[in-house]
């Protein structure tokens, strides 16, 4: 009874092991699934809570240099629609204080929505996490692949960095903050 137990054991392990083996030498290694599997499941609980809130909320995207260039963009989405775009850019000329002459602000109605080129793209959170699923299959090989959610499982983070990249390199999406509206 044993021994047809550990041939089955075997023959198992063997199958196994051939699968995994990459058979194109040629073609980049895959991302495993686990960045695809947290970016569902983050899906699902987007989901839920934006249904909730009738798809209603405001997100901001920010960005900080390491030279001190800042900008920070404040987008609103009401039943689904973005309906307006707020972008402040700050560059403290190397620390130099913050003033008007090195401050750029623009405000965009529903009407003139990506009017401005600085700042992120009006997009729903559901358009990015569509464009989310491109960066998750970025070949690990080359580059990090970035995934982190807020405490309710929302996406916070989805881009890459290329390896040896050291200084302003990631690529992607990466949300300072969420907050529902009524």
């Amino acid at each position: 009874m044993k021994a047809p137990l550990i041939t089955l054991f075997c023959v198992a392990l063997l199958t196994a092991c051939s699968m995994q083996k990459n058979t194109s030498e040629t073609s980049p290694i895959p991302v495993t699934n686990t960045y695809e599997l947290q970016r569902q499941a983050s899906l699902n609980a987007w989901d839920s809570l934006a249904k909730h809130y009738n798809y209603s909320y405001q997100y901001t995207v920010g960005f900080v240099s390491w030279t001190g260039y800042s900008n920070q963009t404040i987008i609103t989405v009401n039943k689904g629609k973005v309906i307006s775009r707020k972008f402040k850019e700050t560059d403290p000329n190397n620390g130099v204080e913050v003033s008007a002459e090195n401050t750029f602000v623009y405000e965009e109605d529903a009407k003139s929505l990506n009017t401005h080129e600085q700042g992120a793209k009006a997009r729903t959170i559901s358009e990015l996490y569509t464009n989310c699923a491109n960066h998750v299959k970025m070949d690990t090989a080359t580059n990090t692949v970035y995934f982190t959610t807020f405490d309710n499982q929302i996406m916070k983070t989805c881009g890459y960095v290329p390896n040896g990249c050291a200084d302003d390199c990631f690529f992607g999406i990466e949300l300072d903050k969420i907050k529902w509206l009524k």
